[in-house]
């Protein structure tokens, strides 16, 4: 490529010097402008600087108690945890609903409040959440009775 189709690079303008941009015979007009703030060798972390900042204690810590979350799904209220017969936890937890003899897994790892959940909303006749399908999902027929349909 030749030169002088080569695009100019433009150069800063730092402060003491004049810029030769404007109108002939005047400054361009000053604005303030803010100096960076510098950093010392002190402040930048080095291996040194990082090794001498002593490690968290476990007094700084909060206890493992205290960072136990609540059942927050409003299926919690219509379900109730399982346990074994002597109390303690099951191997695989699982929940019953308080409505019907449904049983869901509810490993908080593997298993979310969804299946819960869907269960109240849709599936559970007795829970004071269902909400009935607008399609009929079951024939239904009237009964004979004295021989008259």
């Amino acid at each position: 490529m030749d030169s002088s189709s080569a695009t100019p690079t433009p150069t800063p303008i730092t402060e003491g010097t004049q810029s030769s941009i404007g109108t002939s015979g005047t400054q361009p007009s000053e604005t303030p402008t803010s100096t960076p703030n510098l950093v010392t060798d002190s402040q930048v972390p080095t291996i040194e600087n990082v090794a001498s900042v002593p490690p968290p204690t476990s007094a700084s810590l909060p206890p493992s108690d205290s960072v136990k979350r609540k059942n927050q799904s409003i299926a919690w209220e219509h379900f109730t945890r399982l346990t074994n017969p002597d109390g303690s936890k099951l191997a695989r937890p699982r929940a019953k609903c308080k409505h019907c003899p449904q049983t869901y897994a509810v490993d908080s790892k593997s298993n979310g409040t969804t299946n819960m959940r869907t269960h109240l909303l849709y599936q559970c006749r007795k829970s004071p959440l269902f909400i009935p399908a607008k399609k009929q999902r079951y024939l239904a027929f009237d009964s004979i009775e004295n021989g008259v349909m």
